[in-house]
């Protein structure tokens, strides 16, 4: 389980090291628009490593368990919820959608809104911990696929 793990954590930090290399070469070189110094590109890759950690964690149990169709629902229907609560509607209830978190602080971090992050914090460091726990223990007593005769 934690081989899978690294291995899309690892597949996660190439992509966003190519999205964020892409950006930096697109906005300074073809656009010349002087942005953010190279340091906070860093600073964003952290900040969507830890909000999207808790996606991998739920994604892989669910896909192992009910298969990629359900992981692929979910997904999609999380992307819905979380575009849906992108507006005033989610200010209340955005710590507890994980596709939101990644979104809400990055809007903080560039002072775009003055919703308060730290409940979000909070119920990321909670509800990835538990995830992370239930899915070992999970993982620890699974014997793979088994075929009922």
């Amino acid at each position: 389980y934690l081989g899978k793990l690294l291995f899309l954590l690892f597949l996660f930090t190439i992509n966003m090291i190519l999205y964020e290399l892409c950006f930096y070469v697109g906005v300074n070189f073809f656009l010349a628009i002087g942005t953010a110094p190279v340091g906070s590109y860093f600073f964003l890759f952290q900040l969507f490593l830890l909000s999207n950690l808790f996606l991998y964690l739920l994604h892989i149990p669910i896909a192992f368990r009910f298969g990629s169709s359900i992981s692929v629902l979910l997904g999609i229907s999380g992307t819905i919820l979380a575009g849906y609560f992108e507006n005033a509607i989610g200010d209340k209830i955005w710590p507890i959608i994980p596709w939101e978190w990644g979104v809400r602080f990055l809007e903080n971090y560039f002072v775009v809104s003055s919703t308060p992050v730290f409940p979000g914090i909070i119920a990321l460091i909670m509800m990835t911990s538990m995830v992370l726990i239930l899915s070992l223990f999970w993982f620890s007593r699974w014997e793979g696929n088994v075929i009922q005769e």
